[in-house]
C-alpha cells in the first residue's frame, strides 16, 4: 500500500473519494483489529497514511518523529514514512478550524462543550484555545478527571454553553438514530459542530438547525483535512478553496432528493421528471433546485414495497399507505387509488406526460431533504440528506 487510511471499521469513509479527486497518489482503505496495529506499523509497508477512529492516540508510541503541534494535541491523523521512521501530524487541526469558521459563530470568549474523550477532542480542545474560547467543558457518559457527564451539563451548564462540538461517533452510520444529546435543554446554544459526515447531516445537526442554530456536519473536515495530509504525503501545495470544491461535489454526489405526498398524486413522475433534466437544468420544475445533478437514479419505495409485499398495486397502497382509523374520507382515498392505481397502465411510472387529478384534500408531492430511509431488507444507505 503507498497511501492510504487505517481504522477499525472504515465502511462510512468518504476518504478514498477525496484523495481521488485530488489525483495525487492512489489510495485505500485497511480496516485494522486492534491487535493488528502494531504489526501493521512496524512493517512501515507505506509511503502516508491517515488514521481514523479509535488509533489517533494509540499509533503514538510507534513513530519516529512527531510535529510539535501533534505532540502538543496527543493524537496524530496522518503518518509520512520518511525512509523507515514514522513522522506523526495533526491535520485534523486544520480541518476542525476550517469547519468552525465555516459556521459563522467566534468562538472568542464562549464556553465551548467538546463531548467525548478520543483523539478528536483533543484536537477540538487545542482549536477552540487557539480560536478564544472563554471556557471548555469535556463531557463524557461518566464523569471523572478533567470532564463532566451528561447529566452534570444539562443540570449544571446548560445556562452558559453557547458552542457545541460533536467528536464522537454517536450518529454515524450505520447507527444514524443516533443524538448525543438534546439540543432543547442548550437554552443558551447558538452553533453546533459535528465531526461525523456520514450521513452529511446527523440527528444533531438536524434538531440544531430545527432550532434555528447554525449547524455543520464534518464533511469539510474531512475535505480540509485530507488537502492537508496529501500536501504531507507528497509535498505539493493546493490552491486555496480546494476543500471548499471538494466538498461541494462530495455534497452533491451524496444527498438524496425525497418527494413526499399521498398515493396517487404524482411523486413518481415529478422524480422522472429530475430524473431526466436536461444538462443545462433549464426544465421548470428544476429551477427551485440549484445545483442538483440530472440523471439520478429514482428509487420509488411504493413500487420497492409491493416488490417485496408481492401485493398488487391497489391492495398495497391501500393497507401500507391508508391503513388509518376508519373516517370517511380514507376510505375514499382508498378507493380513489384503487380506481385509479388498478387500470391499465398507461401512467407508467416514468412517464411525465400524464397528469393524475387528486381531490383536493389530497397533499400535492413535496420536496425535502431527508435522512437516508432504510431499504426493505433493513439496510440503511450510505447516501445521506436532510431535512431543510
Amino acid at each position: 500500500m503507498q497511501y492510504g487510511c487505517i481504522g477499525e471499521k472504515l465502511g462510512h469513509s468518504f476518504s478514498a473519494e477525496i484523495h481521488e479527486m485530488l489525483d495525487s497518489h492512489p489510495y485505500r482503505l485497511c480496516e485494522l483489529a486492534p491487535d493488528e496495529l502494531g504489526a501493521f506499523l512496524r512493517a512501515a509497508d507505506f509511503r502516508g497514511i491517515n488514521v481514523t477512529i479509535p488509533y489517533k492516540q494509540a499509533v503514538l508510541p510507534y513513530l519516529g518523529e512527531t510535529d510539535t503541534a501533534a505532540e502538543r494535541i496527543g493524537a496524530v491523523n496522518t503518518i509520512v514514512n520518511r525512509g523507515g521512521v514514522l513522522c506523526g501530524y495533526n491535520t485534523d487541526f486544520d480541518g476542525l478550524r476550517a469547519l468552525l469558521l465555516s459556521i459563522g459563530v467566534p468562538l472568542t470568549g464562549k464556553t465551548v462543550a467538546i463531548l467525548g474523550t478520543g483523539g478528536t477532542s483533543r484536537t477540538a480542545t487545542s482549536v477552540a484555545t487557539s480560536m478564544g474560547a472563554g471556557g471548555i467543558l469535556h463531557v463524557s457518559r461518566r464523569a471523572g478527571e478533567g470532564r463532566i457527564s451528561y447529566d452534570e451539563l444539562y443540570r449544571d451548564h446548560a445556562a452558559r454553553v453557547s458552542v457545541l462540538i460533536n467528536t464522537t461517533p454517536v450518529g454515524m452510520y450505520p447507527a444514524v438514530d443516533g443524538c448525543p444529546v438534546d439540543v432543547a435543554r442548550l437554552p443558551a446554544l447558538e452553533a453546533v459542530a459535528d465531526v461525523v459526515y456520514n450521513p452529511l447531516r446527523t440527528r444533531l445537526v438536524l434538531a440544531a438547525r430545527a432550532r434555528g442554530i447554525p449547524a455543520s456536519g464534518g464533511l469539510l473536515m474531512l475535505a480540509a483535512q485530507a488537502v492537508r495530509a496529501s500536501e504531507y504525503f507528497t509535498g505539493s501545495r493546493y490552491p486555496e478553496g480546494t476543500a471548499e470544491r471538494i466538498c461541494a461535489v462530495l455534497t452533491e454526489r451524496k444527498e438524496n432528493i425525497v418527494l413526499s405526498g399521498m398515493p396517487g398524486c404524482g411523486k413518481a413522475r415529478s422524480g422522472s421528471c429530475w430524473q431526466s433534466v436536461p444538462a443545462d437544468g433549464s426544465l421548470t420544475l428544476t429551477k427551485h433546485l440549484p445545483g442538483i445533478s440530472a440523471c439520478r437514479p429514482l428509487r420509488s419505495s411504493d413500487r420497492q414495497g409491493r416488490r417485496h409485499s408481492g401485493m398488487p398495486r391497489a391492495r398495497f397502497c391501500a393497507r401500507y399507505w391508508l391503513g388509518f382509523p376508519a373516517r370517511s374520507w380514507h376510505w375514499a382515498a382508498a378507493r380513489f387509488c384503487a380506481r385509479k392505481m388498478s387500470k391499465p397502465s398507461d401512467r407508467t411510472e416514468s412517464s411525465i406526460s400524464s397528469t393524475v387529478r387528486c381531490p383536493s384534500w389530497f397533499r400535492l408531492p413535496t420536496v425535502r431533504f431527508r435522512r437516508p430511509a432504510r431499504n426493505w431488507n433493513g439496510a440503511t444507505q450510505s447516501a445521506s440528506a436532510a431535512t431543510v
